[in-house]
């Protein structure tokens, strides 16, 4: 897994894109920002992101290995009330499939898978 580099590299998925272009401005609005944000959660939380997970699915998901090259996944979700409480619902499951270091966005969340 390489980092992609500037955010022009961050490859978003077709069915992402489709996604996006159904909420009308706001989703391309988000789309057009999403390279940028996976870049920054990248610097924030010292990354190294994989390409997107295959769809479907409404929130740009990508494994990533961490600083200690531990395996992670990184989930950017398109800001809205469905996903407004999503981090922090995953913070309470107490490390059970989620790790949110530092002050983060609610629609952007670092898991850890389970083993």
């Amino acid at each position: 897994m390489t980092n992609p580099g500037p955010a022009a590299r961050v490859v978003i998925p077709n069915h992402l894109k489709g996604f996006a272009a159904g909420l009308g401005a706001p989703g391309l609005s988000w789309i057009q920002q999403l390279p940028g944000l996976v870049e920054g959660c990248a610097s924030r939380w010292s990354l190294t992101v994989g390409p997107a997970f295959p769809g479907p699915s409404i929130s740009f998901v990508a494994p990533a290995l961490d600083a200690n090259s531990s395996a992670v996944v990184l989930k950017i979700g398109f800001p809205d009330h469905e996903t407004a409480h999503e981090a922090e619902a995953l913070r309470l499951l107490d490390g059970d499939g989620a790790n949110l270091p530092g002050r983060i966005k609610p629609e952007q969340a670092l898991l850890k898978p389970r083993r």
